[in-house]
């Protein structure tokens, strides 16, 4: 038997993170990007602010106005291999990127 997943099922799942972050902060029209990472894994953080801001161009262009004040990209340790996207939060395994 298989099982639908609801809005309701959803609305009790979301990510925490702790560790002591360092913070890459930019800005797309008034949306906050900011992406929160362990020091030393600077390597790509050009490159997922530049992602950022085109998937915010390009969403908002087909699909309406972002609806959230920020945007957060955050990394955490390679426990898992996954990369997930909640509404504002973006929290990603360091074995993924």
């Amino acid at each position: 038997m298989t099982s639908a997943l609801t809005i309701t099922d959803l609305s009790k799942t979301y990510p925490m993170a702790f560790a002591r972050y360092a913070v890459r902060k930019d800005r797309w029209n008034d949306v906050a990007i900011q992406i929160y990472y362990q020091p030393g894994h600077e390597y790509n953080l050009d490159r997922m602010i530049a992602a950022t801001k085109a998937g915010l161009d390009y969403s908002t262009t087909a699909f309406g106005a972002y609806q959230h004040k920020q945007c957060r990209i955050i990394e955490f340790p390679r426990y898992q291999q996954l990369a997930q996207s909640f509404p504002n939060t973006i929290p990603y395994s360091e074995s993924t990127a």
